[in-house]
């Protein structure tokens, strides 16, 4: 399992309280039995893997080429027109059930919308929190990182417990890919080895189907199976595809 240490002294209290929220170990130093760990430093949490030529992982939704993707661009993301004219800018929640980084979230966010984004896998939850919270604390980024509320757990068992029924559902449900696809992002491959693949993305999606008030989006690989089999219809970029459902039926919310 993936485990925690500090790299100074005295942040050894605050990686001890992200320990304790997300069920992760204490990593007393150089006692790492994974091929990843996770450290805490004066700047961010990072990922690291056993590995000298590895570059740390760590969320930071302040890169230029992430800023200038969502500044001023939505009409031509695929992703904002799989949300079609149903979802209500402000007013409407919209769920990502498989948040990991937090990318997807975050655009959706700084396109006004309000997002509670889940994501299961303790070491990556954590990242997306530690992420999320220097984002709250820059001018640029606060307004986004505000509409944003994360939540560390399983998204089939979430759904269900929902106080809001959301308009929108949104699945990125990891799928197998292929070693030279991998390779052309060295951060995508390490996340998909602490991820592994979504084995149970069909039995997410059904409870989906009865929990989205106007739609469920699956985003997939262009070339990947139609999740479920049937999808109402898709929107298709050069490299990804997203799936469009019509909900089923009403799940109930308490």
């Amino acid at each position: 399992m993936i485990g925690i240490s500090a790299a100074e002294d005295h942040l050894h209290q605050r990686a001890s309280l992200i320990a304790e929220n997300y069920g992760l170990p204490i990593l007393p130093p150089g006692e790492n039995t994974s091929p990843f760990s996770l450290l805490l430093t004066q700047k961010h949490l990072e990922l690291r893997e056993d590995n000298r030529y590895s570059p740390p992982l760590y969320v930071d939704f302040g890169k230029p080429d992430f800023l200038r993707r969502f500044s001023g661009r939505r009409r031509s993301e695929e992703l904002f027109k799989a949300l079609g004219s149903g979802v209500s800018v402000d007013s409407d929640l919209i769920v990502d059930t498989t948040a990991g980084l937090g990318k997807d979230a975050f655009m959706l966010a700084a396109w006004g919308y309000r997002v509670q984004a889940i994501e299961r896998v303790p070491a990556v939850a954590a990242l997306l929190d530690d992420g999320l919270k220097r984002a709250r604390v820059s001018k640029s980024l606060e307004k986004a990182a505000n509409r944003i509320t994360s939540d560390f757990g399983d998204a089939r068992e979430l759904l269900p417990s929902l106080i809001e029924r959301p308009a929108v559902v949104y699945l990125d449900p990891m799928y197998p890919q292929s070693a030279k696809r991998a390779r052309k992002s060295l951060g995508m491959h390490r996340l998909r080895q602490v991820l592994g693949d979504d084995t149970d993305a069909k039995s997410l999606l059904e409870i989906a189907l009865r929990t989205a008030r106007y739609r469920v989006i699956v985003k997939r690989s262009r070339r990947a199976p139609i999740l479920g089999g049937v999808s109402s219809g898709s929107i298709v970029g050069r490299t990804i595809r997203f799936d469009l459902y019509a909900p089923i039926g009403n799940l109930s919310l308490c």
